[in-house]
């Protein structure tokens, strides 16, 4: 060693993690399924560790989708915007013309410490010959389910495109992280679960459930009890927690 050696401190400890690296191909997925093909109303959230560092503006980042540009496999997606704004985009028919997109119009919280879950419910018939979407920013999933009307972030919002809608129903991946052909750059972070539901978050029917918390520290591949999920590297499951991170300044 010497001065100005940079050195970093770290344990394994805690619950396990997804570290997403935020470079392409940093994912968990899950292949297309029948009922992935959500006809009606989606729930989709997902639970990420503090401290949530992303660039200011500038850049969206992808969360969590099914939504695939290439061959027109275009689901639905939740991102970031460059704004800092919650977004859910879809499409009806799969191409981009077919694209809707609503957003939370304030900016999601980026906690310093915990965690945060991110999620967006999409009705897509309001019953007044309308659609809209809701988005939520909860400590945790589990605070999330448990009171959904309590976490809303910001008011109701639709697409800007007049009445009800629907979902494509691709052959895309379900992704975390890099969401495969979207367009926007990866999250890079730490995810602990996700949730897709058929409906909405309080009696929705749950479609996926990957839980990172309860998986082996670098595990490569598991089961939610509804599907299997492989980690793309170079994500990856791990409990590495940083103690000190700085330089030797004298010896």
């Amino acid at each position: 060693f010497r001065r100005g050696t940079a050195l970093r401190y770290s344990i394994r400890a805690g619950l396990p993690y997804l570290l997403l690296t935020g470079a392409s191909g940093s994912r968990l997925s899950t292949p297309d399924a029948a009922s992935l093909d959500i006809a009606g109303d989606w729930a989709i959230a997902v639970e990420v560790e503090a401290p949530v560092y992303l660039a200011p503006t500038g850049i969206s980042y992808e969360l969590i989708g099914k939504f695939n540009n290439t061959g027109n496999q275009r689901s639905i997606l939740l991102f970031m915007s460059t704004s800092g704004e919650l977004r859910l985009r879809w499409s009806t028919d799969g191409t981009g013309p077919g694209e809707r997109t609503a957003g939370s119009t304030v900016s999601a919280p980026r906690p310093i410490a915990g965690t945060v879950c991110y999620a967006a419910w999409l009705d897509v018939n309001d019953g007044a010959g309308g659609h809209k979407v809701r988005f939520y920013a909860a400590p945790s999933l589990a605070d999330l389910i448990a009171s959904p009307s309590t976490w809303q972030l910001g008011p109701d919002g639709d697409s800007g495109v007049g009445g009800t809608t629907s979902v494509f129903a691709s052959t895309a991946t379900l992704d975390l992280g890099d969401v495969s052909g979207s367009g926007f750059s990866p999250f890079p972070g730490r995810v602990r679960k996700a949730q897709v539901r058929a409906g909405d978050f309080a009696t929705g029917t749950i479609q996926a459930q990957p839980d990172i918390t309860v998986q082996a520290d670098g595990a490569t591949s598991f089961s939610d009890g509804i599907r299997t999920w492989t980690v793309n590297t170079p994500a990856a499951i791990q409990r590495w927690q940083t103690r000190f991170l700085g330089q030797i300044t004298d010896i």
